[in-house]
């Protein structure tokens, strides 16, 4: 009956001019084979912690620092070593595949289309592998607004809600997306259209969570930003800074204060959305694409991005740093903000110092764990630089509520503080 039943196909009981497809061929690699010339990964140092006399302190430091430094490269060389196998072993599997392709046509007189994203690959690699290897006709299709529309206008089509105001607000707000997609600049990673694609299910899936009288065209604004930045986080491997985001504040301050994962340039902007999108928690901007435990307090948190204390001056701030100076109160980050993007670097200690104390004033001073995290916030907002005037007021202001001493130095501005504090000491 098994034999009966089973149809075997092979070369010879295929009919001439059969097509084939082979779809998805970007899968089997990403990146050309390079060759490794390294012969050893690790070479241990005869000298290390060596007993001879004569040998001080700072020399014995400086070769333990070496060793680890050769340990560290030579984990590098072992990390490359092992990618570059598993390339060579894809880029194998393409020239296998394409002298199959060239049988299929050559010898059996079938056709063939390879459907591949060339993005992924390079255009390179692309040609490198099939274009210089086939004899074949090439069609170059780039995603349009229009594949993008087509997208939205299915899931409005497909993802029905069983709350009707629900599908309605969120239907509102994705027609407005189609309407005016040509203005939005969306981030490169959604020439993706599978990713695209999932971006737009999170943001619904996570939309219907909320009450419909929740669902103001502002606040699915902010929801879509707030997924997008969290996506692009997660696919480029950069949320490390997204804990720092607290529910409410303007994600588009946030993302030119840090480096974020989504350029400011890439959040979506609608003319007739007037407010700016505001953060909303990641256990909700995240909840799709992390797969978390839906969270029981979703009306806190739409009350805290409602009543955010800072919306109107972080707006005024992203047109005109100086709105700051105008302000009757404010947090750090705003403080950190005015540094980084203040022209006159003479007068900005000048302007700056009345707002440093005032800035600090909502946080717990006396924590050192609190001391710790502000320090972080000021190494990675300035990137290293240094602005020694500026530090010696902030310094200044932190040392008073210090009664724990040295801070856990893991960046130069933790160490520029230790050294203040250990500056201050001898004084006294």
């Amino acid at each position: 009956m098994n034999k009966f039943l089973k149809k075997d196909y092979g070369y010879e009981n295929i009919k001439e001019g059969s097509i084939f497809i082979f779809d998805d061929f970007e899968r089997i690699s990403s990146c050309i084979v390079r060759e490794n010339s390294s012969k050893y990964l690790y070479r241990p140092s005869p000298f290390l912690l060596n007993k001879t006399r004569g040998r001080g302190q700072l020399q014995e430091f400086s070769e333990i620092k070496k060793e680890f430094d050769s340990i560290e490269n030579s984990f590098q060389e072992v990390e490359n070593a092992v990618s570059q196998y598993f390339i060579k072993t894809d880029y194998e599997k393409y020239i296998s595949l394409i002298g199959l392709i060239n049988e299929l046509v050559e010898i059996y007189r079938m056709k063939v289309i390879v459907i591949c994203n060339t993005d992924i690959l390079g255009n390179k690699f692309t040609h490198d592998i099939l274009r210089s290897k086939l004899n074949c006709i090439e069609y170059k299709k780039f995603v349009t607004n229009e594949a993008k529309e087509s997208i939205i206008n299915d899931l409005i089509e497909t993802k029905v809600i069983s709350d009707v105001k629900k599908q309605e607000c969120i239907h509102q707000y994705l027609n407005l997306l189609i309407e005016e997609m040509s203005t939005i600049e969306w981030d490169p990673i959604f020439k993706d259209l599978r990713l695209f694609g999932g971006v737009l299910e999170a943001f619904i899936d996570t939309a219907i969570l909320f009450r419909s009288e929740v669902l103001s065209l502002n606040f699915l604004n902010s929801l879509l930003n707030s997924v997008l930045v969290v996506h692009c986080g997660y696919y480029k491997n950069n949320i490390q800074t997204l804990d720092v985001y607290v529910t409410g504040v303007n994600i588009e301050f946030m993302l030119r204060l840090f480096r974020g994962p989504l350029d400011a340039s890439h959040l979506v902007k609608l003319a007739s959305i007037s407010e700016d999108a505001k953060w909303i928690d990641i256990d909700i901007s995240g909840y799709w694409i992390f797969n978390f435990t839906l969270i029981d307090n979703l009306e806190d948190i739409f009350q805290k991005w409602k009543i955010y204390d800072f919306a109107e001056l972080e707006s005024s701030m992203i047109k005109d740093v100086q709105a700051l100076m105008k302000a009757t109160n404010c947090d750090f980050l705003h403080v950190l903000f005015y540094l980084k993007n203040y022209d006159n670097k003479d007068k900005v200690i000048e302007k700056l110092t009345p707002f440093i104390a005032p800035s600090l004033s909502r946080y717990n001073l006396e924590d050192k764990e609190v001391v710790e995290t502000l320090l972080t916030f000021m190494n990675t907002v300035l990137e290293g630089t240094i602005k020694m005037d500026f530090n010696k007021q902030f310094f200044k202001e932190l040392s008073k509520y210090n009664s724990y001493g040295t801070v856990s130095h893991n960046t130069f501005t933790h160490e520029e503080y230790n050294r203040f504090l250990n500056d201050r000491t001898e004084r006294d």
